[in-house]
């Protein structure tokens, strides 16, 4: 994760939130890891014998659906401009 950004400018709080952002997403994924890790005692990881209650489940999957759709969205917006700052190929 980056440094936060000395300033209080519109695209200080954007870089600095968008660094919490990868920081929390790097955070789920290690959690998740750590989930999927757990073994029970018959060799097979506790979450996939017993399962995670469906409202919980229910819950994260809609939003990991809202985050991966913001997502695209973001991402067909800046491919452009990001392109020509970084000389990424198009």
């Amino acid at each position: 994760m980056k440094a936060k950004r000395p300033g209080d400018t519109p695209i200080d709080r954007y870089h600095d939130a968008l660094n919490a952002f990868g920081a929390a997403m790097l955070a789920a994924e290690e959690t998740f890891g750590d989930l999927t890790s757990v073994i029970g005692d018959d060799g097979q990881p506790i979450v996939d014998v017993q399962g995670v209650e469906p409202r919980h489940t229910e819950n994260w999957r809609k939003l990991i659906g809202r985050l991966d759709e913001e997502m695209v969205v973001w991402g067909g917006r800046s491919g452009r401009p990001m392109a020509r700052r970084f000389r990424l190929p198009r």
